[in-house]
């Protein structure tokens, strides 16, 4: 290993900067032992400007405090418990059911109220199967939670679901999900995704900042984290930078993994905090080494275009391919990247077919990456500007900035469209 290419440092903490063993006091509090040399090169390190990030599933405030002493800022430790919203309920529910409980169901659902995407998806499960009673739109409700968190098997079930019955109407679930919002804390952030992207019911960013404030006092995390957002924008409400980071942050101690990846992307592209890629590219990598689908794709992505680190497309096709195991709809979106790319030789075609199928499933790069296809022509794809046109509207409506652009493009030119100035 060529060590003058290391960028940062990301680790565990268990058997990592411990000797492994854990002592439970009569409190119940964890006790660890640590290695002082290991306190002081990660010091040395932090002193040398390389940015340092924890990644433990352990949640005591110990872990926190110990890597404080080595000079690590406290919200580079926010890792902790990384993709564990609700965990303990969900795995108290996982035992209930194995034990054929009928109480399960109710722990599910706590759980995925939590904020747990797993629950989510078997919550959709038992309405699915009718195991519980519920309506019409219950189990899709809960699976597109799940699938709007990056939980894999609910992308395949609801594309299974939906080649069998009816898709619902945008307009029809916006309004499912606005009358359950009272109360449930993942109906108001679905509705508050609606407002925001304008799906099934008017763009309005403020009506889009009530439901996600309400998400977030019910208790849902990812709530919590669009609210946090919606400060660091000033969108639906007056801009407050500081007062959002410390939100998202907040989202991020508890496991969320979007506010967790959020708070990467801040630092990617410096937003609201000063610009670090490398630091950025170590979040990607430490939550991708848990298996989450969608940091494998960020850390491919990152390989793929040097951010962060020198530009390397052989790892950048290997992390793609890792997250083509895990279900990733973006891993396959950058494994098509890689294939039309000429990364992967002759492999082309096979490209074009995993990018036409991310497409279907509405992944928002993926849809534009296809409208530039089709709008330019050429070996890989016939010349369809109408084609092209209807690629870059469905990603504008799921708020792909880029696309609006191209919509621009389009109606400025009668590319595929009706030429009108005022549409552009």
């Amino acid at each position: 290993m060529n060590l003058l290419k290391i960028k940062a440092f990301a680790f565990d903490i268990d058997g990592v900067a411990t000797d492994g063993g854990v002592f439970c006091d009569s409190d119940g509090d964890l006790l660890r032992t640590y290695d002082a040399k290991d306190g002081f090169a990660i010091r040395m390190a932090v002193m040398n400007g390389f940015p340092v990030g924890v990644i433990t599933g352990g949640s005591s405030e110990s872990i926190r405090k110990r890597m404080s002493s080595s000079g690590v800022k406290p919200e580079d430790v926010f890792l902790q418990n990384a993709g564990n919203c609700g965990k303990e309920t969900f795995d108290r529910a996982q035992e209930l059911a194995i034990e054929g409980s009928k109480e399960a169901f109710g722990l599910y659902t706590e759980s995925a109220l939590q904020g747990s995407p797993a629950a989510a998806f078997m919550v959709s499960q038992y309405y699915s199967r009718r195991l519980e009673q519920g309506d019409e739109l219950s189990p899709t409700f809960w699976a597109t939670y799940a699938y709007m968190c990056g939980y894999a098997p609910a992308a395949k079930w609801l594309k299974d679901h939906f080649s069998k019955s009816e898709t619902p109407m945008d307009a029809d679930f916006f309004g499912y999900c606005e009358r359950l919002s009272g109360t449930n804390g993942v109906a108001a952030f679905m509705a508050g995704m609606g407002c925001y992207l304008g799906l099934g019911t008017r763009f309005d960013p403020a009506k889009a900042y009530a439901f996600f404030e309400k998400s977030a006092e019910l208790g849902n995390p990812d709530g919590k984290c669009e609210k946090a957002l919606c400060l660091m924008r000033g969108a639906g409400t007056e801009r407050n930078k500081e007062e959002g980071l410390s939100l998202l942050l907040d989202a991020a101690a508890t496991g969320n993994i979007r506010a967790i990846l959020k708070y990467a992307w801040c630092l990617e592209h410096g937003y609201c905090v000063p610009k670090d890629r490398a630091h950025a590219l170590s979040i990607y990598l430490a939550l991708a080494n848990r298996k989450d689908p969608q940091a494998i794709y960020e850390a491919g992505r990152c390989y793929l275009d040097g951010i962060g680190v020198e530009r390397d497309p052989d790892m950048a096709y290997g992390w793609f391919l890792v997250g083509q195991t895990f279900g990733g709809v973006k891993a396959s979106f950058g494994m098509a990247r890689c294939m039309l790319g000429g990364i992967v030789e002759d492999k082309r075609d096979e490209g074009l077919r995993l990018l036409k199928e991310t497409a279907d499933l509405v992944l928002p790069d993926a849809l534009v990456m296809l409208g530039q296809l089709y709008a330019k022509g050429g070996r890989i794809l016939k010349k369809d500007e109408a084609k092209a046109m209807e690629c870059f509207r469905q990603a504008a409506d799921l708020g792909r900035a880029s696309a609006c652009i191209h919509m621009y493009e389009c109606y400025s030119t009668g590319s595929g469209v009706k030429k009108d100035a005022s549409m552009a």
